[in-house]
C-alpha cells in the first residue's frame, strides 16, 4: 500500500525532471535555429511547430503534480485567515473537493481527446514536413493525472493522524518551503 501511495510522488518528481530536460532542449534547439539563420542564411523547418506544440505543452503541464505538492498554485486566503482552525479544515476540504471534481473532468476530457487523436495520428504542417503533435495530447493527461492523485493524497493526509499518514507513505505528499531542493 506504501508503495501505491508513493507513485503519484514519483510520477510528479519524474515529470518536473523532465519538463527541465525539455526546457533545456528547447533552448539550446531555439539558439540553434536562431544561429544558423543569423550565420548561415539556414532556418530550421519546424522550429515554431515544435515550440508550441511540444516544449510548451510539456513545460506547461508535466510539472501541475509537483506544483500542488509544493503548494504552489495561486490561492485566495483573504478571509481564512480570520477562520479557526476548525473550520479551515472544513473550508479547504469543500475547496480541494471542488478542484479534484474540477480537474477530474479535464482530465477526462483530455484522455479522451489524446485518445482520439492518436488514433488519428494528428500531425501539424511545417513546410514540405508533418510534424506529429498527438503525444502532446499525453502530457496533459500525465500533468492533470499527476496533479489529481497528489491532490487526493493530500486530502486523505488531512484526515489522518502523522503517523498513520507516515505509515501509508502520505508523509511526502507536500514539500519543504523550498520546493526544488532534494527530498
Amino acid at each position: 500500500m506504501r508503495h501505491l501511495m508513493k507513485a503519484p510522488i514519483w510520477i510528479s518528481k519524474a515529470s518536473i525532471y523532465l519538463s527541465t530536460a525539455i526546457l533545456s532542449v528547447m533552448c539550446i534547439h531555439i539558439s540553434a535555429e536562431i544561429i544558423s539563420r543569423a550565420l548561415f542564411n539556414y532556418p530550421f523547418v519546424g522550429t515554431i511547430e515544435m515550440v508550441s506544440f511540444h516544449y510548451m505543452v510539456s513545460v506547461s503541464f508535466l510539472p501541475l503534480g509537483y506544483v500542488q505538492m509544493a503548494k504552489a498554485n495561486i490561492t485566495v486566503d483573504v478571509l481564512s485567515s480570520f477562520l479557526p482552525k476548525k473550520a479551515l479544515f472544513f473550508v479547504d476540504l469543500f475547496a480541494n473537493t471542488v478542484t479534484f471534481v474540477a480537474i477530474g473532468g479535464v482530465l477526462l476530457a483530455s484522455f479522451d481527446m489524446a485518445m482520439q487523436q492518436t488514433s488519428h495520428f494528428e500531425a501539424a504542417r511545417a513546410a514540405p514536413y508533418n510534424i506529429w503533435i498527438w503525444p502532446s495530447r499525453w502530457f496533459l493527461v500525465i500533468g492533470f493525472g499527476s496533479f489529481l492523485f497528489v491532490l487526493l493524497g493530500q486530502m486523505v493526509k488531512s484526515f489522518l493522524h502523522d503517523e498513520a499518514a507516515e505509515r501509508l507513505g502520505l508523509d511526502e505528499y507536500e514539500l519543504p518551503e523550498t520546493p526544488l531542493e532534494e527530498t
